[in-house]
């Protein structure tokens, strides 16, 4: 029994290993903006608009469009679109509005049935604009001075036609730093930028905060209102990209955009549950295979070493004992070493790396959840 546990536990080292080794190519050749290597905005320089949605987010939306009003993109213009907030949103974005021509004001409609609130607000917003490019921004992302110059020329000259930056996530809070370090990296190390880059692969990512599309692009697959109910609506905008035959290009720019949003473990649980089961394409055999993985690789390691130490002060020292012992520190090493790989390409917090047996399971919890929420939501006969 020992035996055959010690050739699993090996092969999911070496496997660890390999992955660990394999991750650190793959972003090591991924591509980046930076702004040592800034080349200044396209030529000719076609007209950007920023669209914004915004609901309750007085205490945010100032440090949002202060960081877009000091790009040094030359043609430019900002929608606001106040999805109907209960606080000082709209006042604080009117003051911008008398100070910069460039920034509008859109009061949101109610929304209508069957729409999901934010696609509605961008939805207002794109109705009014003349960019021939949108960028779709959320109040809580912050872009240094260079960043839209940099992603327009990268954008016009690769001819893209969804183009999108990995971000900064700056986590503040405790559970923040111990979970979503954690569930960015899942979604890494298992969705490479090289696979959602190739037009020839179907998948398909987009990191919601910053959305830079082609103006005619994003009608053509429909925009939001081919999609007026989707919760993960990133997610299925980079899909239809990628099915219309588009061109879809994420980067690596976590030095120009940065998100912070301070959160607790409620938000954390409720957000993840809400995409967690449309990630896995809402197949739930997907789902339970990849909660068994989950528990298998990625948990249970944790446990390998304490198991076989308490296993020797039991019963003594035994070489067999003393290798789990081992192999279950090494599994602690390599995943203590991918979370510091995350934090030297992608600035991922590491304080809470240590905690990660738990992110483990809240995450595997999140993923259930996320499967139980959706088939309570489906009508009869469809369950």
């Amino acid at each position: 029994m020992l035996s055959a546990a010690i050739v699993i536990i090996s092969l999911s080292l070496l496997l660890w290993v390999f992955i660990l080794m394999a991750a650190a190519d793959n972003w090591s050749k991924e591509p980046r903006l930076e702004a040592h290597s800034y080349p200044g905005p396209p030529v000719p320089t076609p007209l950007l608009t920023v669209i914004i949605p915004a609901r309750n987010e007085e205490k945010t939306i100032s440090r949002c469009l202060e960081s877009v009003l000091e790009q040094d993109y030359p043609r430019l213009e900002v929608i606001v679109v106040d999805d109907r907030s209960e606080d000082r949103t709209a006042e604080v974005v009117e003051a911008y509005c008398r100070k910069d021509p460039r920034v509008r004001l859109v009061r949101g409609a109610p929304v209508p049935p069957g729409w999901a609130g934010k696609c509605h607000a961008i939805y207002q917003g794109v109705k009014v604009h003349h960019g021939e490019y949108l960028l779709m921004l959320d109040t809580d992302t912050v872009l240094k001075p260079q960043c839209l110059s940099m992603a327009m020329r990268d954008a016009v000259e690769k001819d893209v036609d969804l183009y999108t930056l990995i971000f900064e996530s700056q986590c503040t809070r405790f559970w923040e730093k111990v979970i979503q370090p954690f569930m960015f990296q899942l979604i890494l190390l298992f969705l490479p930028l090289h696979k959602i880059n190739d037009p020839k692969r179907k998948e398909a990512a987009a990191p919601g905060p910053f959305l830079l599309f082609r103006a005619s692009s994003y009608e053509a697959i429909g925009g939001h209102a081919g999609m007026k109910d989707e919760v993960v609506e990133d997610y299925r905008l980079a899909q239809k990209i990628k099915e219309a035959g588009l061109r879809l290009h994420v980067v690596n720019a976590v030095g120009l955009v940065s998100s912070s949003r301070p959160i607790g473990f409620r938000e954390i649980w409720r957000g993840w549950s809400r995409v967690l089961y449309t990630g896995v394409d809402k197949n739930p055999v997907v789902a339970i295979s990849v909660f068994i993985a989950m528990g298998l690789s990625m948990l249970l390691p944790w446990f390998v070493a304490p198991a076989a130490l308490w296993a020797m002060v039991e019963k003594g020292y035994t070489a067999p004992l003393a290798a789990l012992c081992g192999l279950g520190l090494g599994h602690s090493g390599v995943f203590l070493a991918l979370r510091k790989l995350f934090h030297v390409f992608y600035r991922l917090d590491v304080s809470k790396a240590w905690l990660q047996p738990i992110a483990t399971a809240v995450a595997m919890a999140m993923l259930l959840n996320s499967v139980g929420m959706e088939r309570k939501e489906l009508p009869p006969g469809l369950t």
